[in-house]
């Protein structure tokens, strides 16, 4: 049984108007939460005001999953055709400043020489991997007509299918957690998402920017007046 773990008070920066949601979020369907809230408005530039909810707080912890969980989810993804098997080309370098391995996808060999031009030392290699259908796109507010790996990697398709999976699959969760590093300066930093068809067992606080810095430092206090469904 995949592992859970609790959240009941998680923050959103940003708007939670579904329809001016940023071409190629991470929300997928849902809406994505964090308890730090800063380090992510300053990790996507995405303003300083928000909200912060409450509600059951049970997410699948998608970082505990053994591999034959995540087999089977892969496979589901397979299954429910949101995914299929694909030869894709990489770009892999050592970038400095971060002091780690980068590699990312393209779609055809042209286009990964073409990209390995422009970085230093980039090395370039084939693999098997998957490729997102236009049914996952659909399905989780992407363009279904920006498919290729670049758009959707095969990591970024995994948190889409997830997120789907376990909406259909894990009854008592309200959605995902990944419990990332907090390294901002390295885009990373603990998320999760609420499943769209769960955000109304939750009460959201509208949020400025000390709103979300009391939050993240466990400073928050429940608003009488400013509450909202």
């Amino acid at each position: 049984m995949p592992k859970i773990v609790r959240h009941p008070l998680v923050a959103h920066v940003g708007t939670m108007d579904a329809s001016l949601k940023n071409e190629g979020s991470q929300e997928g369907g849902g809406l994505s939460v964090s308890i730090h809230p800063i380090a992510w408005a300053r990790i996507h530039a995405i303003g300083d005001e928000g909200f912060v909810l409450e509600g059951p707080g049970r997410f699948l912890d998608a970082l505990r999953m053994t591999k034959a969980e995540r087999a089977a989810v892969w496979q589901w993804a397979k299954d429910e055709e949101l995914v299929r098997d694909a030869t894709v080309w990489t770009v892999t370098y050592e970038d400095d400043e971060l002091e780690e391995i980068i590699e990312f996808e393209c779609e055809t060999e042209d286009e990964a020489i073409a990209e390995a031009e422009e970085i230093f030392d980039a090395r370039v290699a084939s693999k098997p991997s998957t490729v997102a259908t236009r049914r996952l796109a659909e399905l989780c507010d992407q363009d279904p007509e920006r498919l290729g790996p670049q758009k959707l990697p095969t990591g970024f398709q995994y948190d889409l299918v997830l997120s789907l999976w376990a909406e259909r699959h894990l009854g008592d969760v309200d959605g995902v957690w990944w419990n990332e590093k907090l390294q901002p300066d390295a885009y990373s930093a603990p998320r999760g998402v609420i499943f769209g068809s769960r955000l109304a067992d939750w009460t959201a606080h509208a949020a400025d920017l000390s709103d979300l810095q009391r939050f993240q430092s466990g400073r928050w206090i429940r608003p009488e007046a400013l509450t909202i469904r």
